[in-house]
């Protein structure tokens, strides 16, 4: 999907801003009522090799939390983020 993604040489402000992008996109899909998972917006990236993005993901998500972008809930320990 994310095309710019799969660059060795991207700078991570751009990959930042992709992935940014794609927790908006998925958070719109999910609308205010339901949560999602790092992993759903990692799959939404890169459907064979999300596992490697978790940690991305979860940075780039963390930020927009703190920036009131998101919420965020931690049922059952494990974390899920909400649009605002």
């Amino acid at each position: 999907m994310l095309a710019m993604l799969k660059r060795p040489n991207i700078s991570f402000m751009q990959y930042a801003e992709d992935i940014r992008k794609t927790i908006l996109k998925v958070a719109e899909q999910c609308g205010p009522e339901k949560t999602f998972l790092p992993s759903d917006v990692a799959r939404e990236i890169d459907k064979d090799n999300w596992p490697g993005l978790i940690q991305q993901v979860i940075f780039v998500a963390e930020v927009m939390f703190k920036e009131g972008k998101l919420r965020l809930t931690k049922p059952n320990g494990q974390v899920h983020y909400r649009k605002v």
